[in-house]
């Protein structure tokens, strides 16, 4: 039924199907159609996206608009008016350009590449601008943080895990301490909300663009630069500002306001929310990406301090 409502969208047959690995419970295809063109199909799990169609199809529909834009970004094909496409199954999917590109591995982009990456976020960011603003969809809050730290810390005690039982005691003390009103003067706006190094595809030293829209949401900003620098800009426990300084130089010619001190804020904020995702006692059995992002948050909270100096 999908194959059928992919050849109706474009008036041709497709002669060939790659799947996609990766992803969490969504499916992914590369298609070709009898033109030799590709196109990426996404199909989205049911039990995982309940309650979240309505965001899923406003997120495809702004990433639509910012390609027409001139953001990079996939071109994202509608059926009926609908990015979302639901089939009698109750199957729903969408259907996109495939760009052609390369990911790198976190910490590895050249000091051009994150120029480029810069300037493309900057550039996502001032045409998001114009989107109408809505509720904020988070805000950051020590309860939160607090709620998700005591079930980890039994779990912790429960299995004698003394290692992450110190890495939890310095998140406690950075919360007990932290002041939430740092937050109070943050931008609000639309933002990807998960710029990280795998979702961003580069040819050479170019970029070419960037890839699942899904979790853009009305948040901060702020997220998507302070995410992307962790990303790529952190290898191997050591920050490197020079690829900061050209990501920000990028950044900075689409969105002069956001000052360089800005960032050990973001960071700080990024942690207030991510730290409850990664610092779980079973993120080190979950592979290599979850394993990057608890790397990030441990450095945050190794440099809560020095976040400025690193800038």
């Amino acid at each position: 039924m999908m194959r059928s409502k992919v050849e109706g969208l474009f008036s041709q047959s497709i002669s060939s199907i790659e799947v996609i690995k990766g992803g969490y419970l969504n499916r992914k295809w590369k298609v070709s159609l009898a033109d030799g063109k590709w196109y990426f199909v996404k199909q989205y799990d049911e039990q995982r996206n309940q309650g979240k169609w309505s965001s899923i199809e406003r997120s495809l529909s702004i990433q639509a608009w910012l390609n027409v834009q001139g953001v990079a970004c996939p071109r994202v094909y509608p059926d009926l008016g609908q990015f979302l496409i639901t089939l009698p199954s109750d199957d729903s999917f969408a259907v996109m350009d495939l760009i052609k590109g390369v990911h790198v591995m976190p910490g590895k982009p050249t000091e051009l590449q994150m120029y480029h990456w810069g300037e493309a976020c900057g550039k996502l960011h001032f045409h998001l601008q114009r989107i109408p603003a809505t509720t904020l969809h988070w805000v950051p809050k020590p309860s939160q943080v607090y709620q998700e730290w005591s079930k980890q810390y039994q779990l912790a005690k429960k299995y004698k895990d003394q290692h992450f039982m110190t890495v939890l005691n310095r998140q406690k003390e950075i919360l007990d301490s932290l002041d939430f009103s740092l937050f109070t003067v943050c931008r609000h706006g639309w933002a990807h909300w998960d710029m990280s190094i795998y979702n961003v595809l580069f040819n050479q030293e170019n970029f070419v663009g960037v890839v699942d829209f899904d979790r853009m949401r009305y948040v901060y900003p702020e997220l998507d630069v302070g995410r992307a620098i962790l990303s790529g800009c952190l290898v191997h426990g050591v920050m490197d500002k020079q690829k900061v300084n050209e990501f920000l130089r990028g950044y900075q010619a689409w969105i002069p306001f956001f000052k360089r001190s800005d960032l050990a804020r973001a960071w700080r904020l990024i942690w207030v929310k991510e730290s409850t995702w990664w610092l779980r006692i079973d993120t080190l059995s979950k592979g290599e990406v979850p394993q990057r992002f608890l790397a990030e948050i441990i450095w945050l909270q190794d440099h809560w301090k020095q976040l400025e100096e690193w800038i």
